[in-house]
């Protein structure tokens, strides 16, 4: 009987030993699976889902380019790209042109003969410039035309478009105007960092009909502050001698050309009285040489680009015009 119980007792014990045995080598095989699966898991390289592209809304820097549209006057206009948050821009044209544009008008079967566009650059055969994320060429259509005044040929014309493209992209590419199977084109930079301030060099008065010869030299400028007004500025020579209380002024022409364009006094009428007068402070003296250089403050009602391209003339003591010179934005 004590044989048989110790036999079941030893039984009992080696089945106990096998389970613990089982036990600890399943142990083993779960740490080498938990294992292996950590180090399969940092072999993997981490994927994260792809973005939708975007334009970037801080990309928004305005740009700026001059641009000649004449050469018989010479004249400047000035345009700028300014960019919404949305991406679309505002495109503006300042100056005086020289050119007849005028608006659509689908009733009378008139078109838009004149337009604003931005291409790749100023070659005749470049493209227009755009992203090609978008459905079609936005500056093929009835948007981006300027219009100017029928009298004096002046514009301050503005559109919206959206191109698909930011400041940063858009910088170094040309600014067209086009009228016809003309063209005129400027690059497209950054904003400088005075940009109120226009300046003349000045020269002998065209035609002039003075009794003594003189051969005046030098320059003026014009800077405006921040409430419109002006500082006129000079510093001349080979002028008249002693000449006091002598005339300095802005001209309603927009060339030095000849006389007839000159024309008179350049105010806006509709706003201010007529200040190019002494009484207006719009004078300069002379010492014995004939140097001059000082200052005055004034408003003619004109914004910058306004008096932008306008004839500056001088004037002797006796009132004929002896110099002249026209004033062009200082970039």
């Amino acid at each position: 009987m004590k044989l048989t119980i110790n036999v079941l007792a030893v039984i009992l014990v080696l089945l106990c030993l096998q389970d613990y045995a089982e036990s600890i080598r399943a142990n083993h095989r779960n740490r080498r699976l938990k294992s292996k699966s950590r180090k399969d898991l940092k072999g993997k390289k981490k994927t994260s889902p792809k973005k939708k592209s975007k334009i970037d809304t801080t990309d928004t820097r305005p740009l700026v380019a001059k641009i000649e549209v004449s050469n018989a006057p010479d004249l400047d206009v000035i345009t700028t790209v300014n960019f919404n948050p949305d991406g679309s821009a505002l495109i503006h044209i300042t100056g005086t042109t020289n050119l007849m544009c005028v608006a659509p008008d689908s009733d009378n079967g008139i078109e838009a003969n004149c337009e604003l566009t931005i291409k790749e650059s100023c070659d005749p055969s470049a493209p227009n410039l755009f992203s090609r994320d978008i459905d079609g060429d936005p500056w093929i259509g009835d948007v981006n035309y300027f219009i100017t005044d029928p009298t004096t040929t002046e514009t301050k014309s503005t559109f919206r478009l959206d191109y698909g493209l930011t400041s940063s992209a858009t910088r170094g590419s040309a600014m067209v105007v086009s009228i016809g199977s003309s063209s005129y084109c400027g690059i497209l930079g950054h904003f400088p960092s005075s940009f109120r301030t226009l300046t003349a060099k000045v020269g002998k008065y065209p035609e002039y009909a003075g009794s003594k010869d003189f051969d005046p030299a030098g320059t003026i400028g014009i800077t405006y502050g921040i409430d419109g007004t002006f500082t006129y500025s000079f510093n001349l020579r080979g002028l008249e001698e002693n000449c006091e209380g002598c005339g300095i002024h802005v001209h309603a022409g927009v060339s030095c050309e000849t006389h007839e364009q000159v024309k008179g006094h350049g105010w806006n009428q509709g706003f201010v009285r007529d200040l190019w007068t002494g009484a207006g402070g719009a004078v300069y003296e002379t010492d014995g040489r004939g140097y001059a250089s000082g200052s005055f403050k004034l408003y003619n009602g004109f914004d910058i680009f306004s008096n932008m391209n306008h004839a500056v003339v001088l004037h002797a003591q006796d009132g004929a015009r002896l110099g002249c010179g026209q004033l062009k934005l200082d970039m």
